[in-house]
């Protein structure tokens, strides 16, 4: 049985994107203190090609590397794109090709690791890697599928027809 296009394709920009993730600078995206205060979750750790945030109802800005990232925003690629996004408690999240994803909460305080992740993933492949949080608050949301995370590396990809398919690591 031979293997989607779509998924091999994704499968290597996924692996080509953890593999530059690690080059990053990790000290650059911490979220600092009053940047929280400001509403940010997250900063962009590397982008490929063509990424945009935006929040619902409002338009799409291209997104570059350091870029913050917001709760209730959208995070979307284009094909041959890819972004991996690193959040304020260390979770990494990498998006390939033709990917769209809502951070619809994330609340996190580093004190105590206490906080709450929902992501929304509606179409394309993710690679999550769950960072401090206290994981039975963390929750990725699919067409067909809601993924509660305790302390994991998973690779996600949700079809254009909804299928949603998990590889736990």
């Amino acid at each position: 049985q031979s293997i989607n296009p779509y998924f091999r394709r994704t499968v290597l920009w996924l692996f080509l994107i953890i593999g530059t993730l690690s080059a990053c600078q990790q000290g650059s995206l911490n979220v600092l203190p009053e940047e929280a205060n400001q509403g940010v979750v997250g900063k962009i750790a590397w982008v490929r090609d063509m990424a945009y945030t935006y929040q619902d109802g409002g338009e799409k800005a291209r997104t570059y590397k350091w870029d913050a990232v917001f709760r209730g925003q959208w995070v979307e690629t284009e094909r041959r794109s890819a972004i991996a996004i690193s959040f304020a408690d260390g979770t990494q999240i990498f998006l390939g090709e033709s990917a769209k994803l809502l951070i619809d909460d994330y609340v996190y305080n580093p004190q105590t690791t206490q906080g709450t992740a929902d992501y929304k993933f509606l179409v394309g492949s993710m690679r999550f890697i769950s960072g401090n949080m206290i994981p039975s608050r963390v929750g990725i949301e699919t067409p067909t599928a809601k993924i509660g995370f305790t302390g994991s590396d998973a690779l996600i990809f949700v079809t254009p027809a909804g299928e949603t398919i998990v590889n736990v690591f």
